[in-house]
């Protein structure tokens, strides 16, 4: 139990990274004119930080940061 214990705070640590690189990113974007547009909902770009949609067989997104 002790074990489990320590290895939480490096499972929320890495959950965090994630979230953050998403966060940097969608400020860099707005700052340059980006605006949040709604997309028809396709699969996941690989390396691109997204916040995704979990399907049953895949994850989606649903929204994008296009510049106008």
């Amino acid at each position: 139990m002790n074990k489990f214990l320590i290895l939480i705070p490096f499972l929320l640590s890495a959950c965090n990274a994630e979230t953050m690189k998403f966060v940097r990113t969608m400020e860099e974007q707005q700052a340059l004119g980006y605006k949040w547009k709604q997309i028809p909902c396709r699969q996941v770009t690989p390396g691109v930080p997204a916040i995704t949609m979990d399907t049953n067989d895949r994850k989606i997104v649903c929204n994008l940061l296009v510049k106008e």
